[in-house]
């Protein structure tokens, strides 16, 4: 990898100074920021009362040079709030642009459409951390009115589980997404990622490859906004002590959503259908190597808060089985008066029930019932039907 590093910089150092002879004065700048952070008191945790503390130091500095840019950042947490403890650069990257192409070497952040192949991002209020380590390679132009968008991107991703930030997970990724718009009322594209990655549960690593196939469809007229997306995805587990057998499960996610807007009024819907991992319950773990990876984060569909109330209970929503919807609606009859309604419905797929009366646990999907209405024309007939339907296993 730092020989990549090098060529890539070799390259832009050479055609950066073939442009110098005309450029007698750089455009040179320089931005900064720092931000500090330090809280002490009493924290409620499990009916129990301890000292929580956190001391956090972070430093940002970009610069640019003409179509270069180096950025640096420093960082301290001892302790941290959330997450696990930094002492020292963190993220570091140079990038390149250059009309319709860009190149960063270096830690990024990546998101492809709706994020059910890749969303890669930060969140310290919660200590997660998906940042990639590795190359990016960017092309946008738009010509004659076909608009054009792809990436591709290879490198390592070092995941700390936030609820465990002990436990650490390693992947190398490859990955590329493209999209295109024809016309202007339509764009569609999709997004392949591969990677290896190493698992550990309960004191034994499970390697892994997994593959992500994902197509999008995107539809735009007046105020009329359409987008689906849906990604399949392979993953193959190595052999080891407590899975001695290879397993290659499929899994798939679908997203939709179609808003309406109009000046003072607008009215969104999403739909989500992850399956990406069903299991019976007793199967469930944030450990397995088969579950969704870190760095897919699709729409959660509800609403999401920054400020939470005593009386709301948080729902943390399960990519690897979860089905749903949202809708929501603004009506905004002044400048200064804004109505908001939100309804959101999510569950997993199935339920389950144990159906071995002894020691043992044996969960069997349960069977539901289900009441079909027929009205006869001729006749005016009213019949009612009473059919048990078992889900597929």
């Amino acid at each position: 990898m730092k020989k990549i590093y090098f060529l890539i910089f070799l390259v832009l150092f050479i055609s950066s100074s073939d442009t110098s002879y005309t450029q007698k004065i750089p455009n040179v700048k320089v931005s900064a920021s720092n931000l500090f952070r330090y809280g002490k008191g009493n924290e409620i945790t499990t009916g129990l009362e301890n000292t929580k503390e956190y001391f956090e130091e972070l430093g940002d500095v970009r610069l640019y040079v003409n179509d270069l840019l180096f950025a640096v950042r420093y960082e301290y947490d001892d302790p941290i709030e959330f997450g696990t403890s930094q002492k020292g650069i963190t993220r570091r990257f140079f990038e390149y642009k250059k009309d319709a192409f860009s190149v960063r070497a270096g830690n990024f952040y990546q998101l492809f459409e709706k994020g059910l192949t890749l969303n890669a991002f930060e969140n310290r209020g919660l200590g997660f951390n998906t940042q990639m380590d590795g190359v990016k390679l960017n092309f946008k132009k738009t010509i004659k009115d076909v608009k054009m968008n792809a990436t591709v991107l290879g490198g390592g991703l070092q995941y700390n589980d936030y609820l465990h930030p002990e436990r650490v997970e390693n992947y190398s990724i490859r990955a590329g997404n493209f999209d295109v718009s024809p016309i202007k009322l339509i764009s569609f594209g999709g997004s392949y990622l591969f990677t290896t990655g190493q698992i550990p549960t309960s004191g034994t690593t499970t390697n892994i490859t997994a593959e992500i196939f994902e197509g999008n469809l995107g539809f735009n007229y007046k105020s009329i906004s359409l987008a689906a997306s849906y990604a399949n995805k392979k993953t193959i587990t190595q052999p080891n002590s407590i899975y001695p057998q290879s397993m290659g499960p499929r899994g798939d996610g679908a997203y939709g959503t179609i808003s309406f807007t109009k000046p003072g009024f607008g009215v969104t819907l999403d739909y989500k259908n992850y399956r990406f991992n069903v299991v019976v319950p007793n199967e469930v773990s944030s450990t397995s190597p088969t579950k969704v990876l870190p760095f897919q984060q699709p729409p959660t569909c509800i609403r999401e808060y920054s400020s939470a109330l005593l009386t709301r209970n948080t729902h943390i929503v399960d990519f690897n089985d979860e089905v749903g919807f949202q809708t929501e609606a603004y009506y905004s009859p002044k400048e200064n008066l804004t109505f908001n309604v939100n309804v959101s419905l999510s569950s997993r797929h199935y339920d389950y029930v144990d159906v071995d009366t002894t020691v043992r646990t044996l969960y069997q999907r349960m069977r539901f019932f289900r009441l079909t209405r027929t009205i006869s024309r001729h006749t005016g007939r009213f019949t009612l039907k009473l059919s048990i339907i078992t889900p597929r296993i």
